[in-house]
């Protein structure tokens, strides 16, 4: 499940993304960082981490499940997010 990193911003986990590979093999994304995507209040993207080159269907459609997503966790919380930047070991 993406977090909440800002008002209107979504980010996926390495974790997520490997998943995301799952159903999109050859999508070109990387799968060992996360992404985010954040949209205006009408629901246009207005910013993304993703690369350029990574850029294209695979990148649109992880934009579309984070608006997805948003849109079905309108209340969800803000997470912050140099919490879950980091793995802890145990």
């Amino acid at each position: 499940m993406p977090h909440m990193i800002g008002r209107r911003k979504v980010r996926f986990t390495n974790e997520e993304v490997a998943d995301f590979h799952k159903q999109w093999p050859c999508h070109g994304m990387q799968t060992n960082r996360s992404y985010w995507f954040e949209f205006a209040a009408n629901g246009d993207l207005v910013d993304t981490d993703v690369p350029e080159h990574s850029d294209g269907p695979a990148a649109l459609a992880m934009s579309h499940d984070a608006q997805s997503w948003l849109d079905d966790n309108p209340d969800a919380k803000v997470e912050d997010p140099v919490l879950h930047s980091f793995k802890l070991k145990t």
